[in-house]
């Protein structure tokens, strides 16, 4: 087997970390996409319960809500998990193509391999995701969302003015009054 020069060796190791970086880019691309279409359904679901538009049982509408909201979170969490191994070998080729590029004599290390953990990985609990302030924010957008639909359907709707009947008669009339000539 030929020995690859130190300048296949940068190239290589360059190509390797923009193949993570490509990677979780367009991870990225997809994780926000993902994330609008599920702030958009739940705020869907917000407006129609204020308007009135439709109506649900309270179980079925809160265990709806909160049930898609844990869903979210581990899906975040997975993503999140993606994103850090691929930010991981992307940076560890780019940190290694500078080695070589700095000192003639550098060995490459291996980088751990597929399926096995990554340090960075294996020290990422599956709620480390609220760390990242991309993450917090979809997660908390939500959540205020979910927050807010609970509210809408646990609060009593109040009649509105028009609805307001006060004192014994159940009845009002209202007369228009014409200005004196």
């Amino acid at each position: 087997m030929a020995e690859i020069g130190k300048k296949e060796k940068i190239e290589l190791c360059l190509k390797l970390a923009d193949f993570g970086a490509l990677k979780h880019e367009r991870r990225r691309q997809f994780e926000w996409k993902v994330s609008v279409g599920y702030w958009a359904l739940l705020a869907t679901l917000a407006y129609a319960l204020a308007q009135s538009l439709i109506k649900l049982s309270v179980p079925l509408a809160l265990i709806f809500v909160w049930i898609s909201l844990v869903g979210y979170g581990f899906w975040l969490s997975g993503v999140f998990r993606s994103n850090t191994a691929d930010k991981s070998m992307s940076d560890h080729y780019l940190f290694e193509a500078e080695r070589l590029l700095l000192n003639e004599d550098h060995e490459m290390e291996r980088r751990v391999g597929i399926g096995e953990p990554l340090d960075r990985l294996s020290q990422v609990g599956h709620l480390s995701f609220i760390r990242n302030w991309a993450m917090r924010f979809q997660f908390g957008t939500a959540v205020l969302l979910a927050v807010a639909i609970s509210a809408l359907i646990l609060i009593p709707e109040t009649p509105s003015s028009e609805q307001v009947v006060t004192g014994p008669s159940s009845s009002i009339e209202v007369t228009e009054s014409k200005p004196a000539r």
